[in-house]
């Protein structure tokens, strides 16, 4: 019972964590379609990128993608880092003995 109570205080921490980048990420999508430059720098990303770099939301939003894409999973860095620190420690473990 315990396990089942740590597997869903997991899944709620990682439904908490994931709900927040995302409605920023909606929020600062939002925010570059109600200004009409905006708007049409948004339309025009491939053709004219540097347009779309340069409008204001534009390194919000990014940041917003990148704590939702990179947040809690396998690719978080406190996941990376404890896997290469734990690879470490296992290695001198093993060399010690």
């Amino acid at each position: 019972m315990e396990r089942l109570f740590a597997a869903y205080e997991a899944f709620c921490v990682t439904l908490e964590s994931l709900r927040n980048p995302l409605l920023l990420a909606i929020r600062l999508y939002w925010g570059y379609l109600s200004v009409p430059d905006d708007r049409t720098n948004f339309f025009h990303t491939l053709s004219n990128p540097e347009d779309f770099y340069s409008a204001t939301p534009y390194t919000y939003w990014f940041a917003a993608l990148l704590i939702l894409i990179l947040g809690p999973g396998l690719f978080a860095m406190d996941t990376l880092l404890r896997r290469r620190f734990a690879s470490v420690s296992g290695a001198k473990s093993d060399s010690a003995t």
